[in-house]
């Protein structure tokens, strides 16, 4: 006998909103986009710049997933995580 055991997909496609994602090393927060993702909208945020004297110092930039994506995940050991990032400017 084999069996398998199908496991829900947990995803975050953006058609409606930021869907409870944050970014809190930023100004404005997080930006959400209805179009412009794949396949339906986005989010996107820009990291903070402190300028000292000469030189500008960027804080890091990171995303904090909302509630659905934490807990005890040990039934998708070996699954796949997938994700789409681009990054628009390597200024600064």
């Amino acid at each position: 006998m084999f069996v398998v055991s199908a496991k829900a997909q947990i995803t975050s496609d953006f058609a409606a909103n930021a869907e409870g994602w944050t970014a809190p090393n930023t100004l404005a927060g997080i930006a959400y986009s209805s179009t412009g993702g794949n396949p339906s909208g986005y989010v996107s945020a820009v990291s903070y710049n402190y300028v000292l004297g000469a030189g500008t110092v960027s804080l890091p930039l990171f995303f904090v997933a909302p509630s659905k994506f934490s807990g005890n995940f040990s039934g998708y050991l070996n699954g796949t995580l997938r994700y789409d990032l681009q990054q628009s400017s390597t200024a600064g």
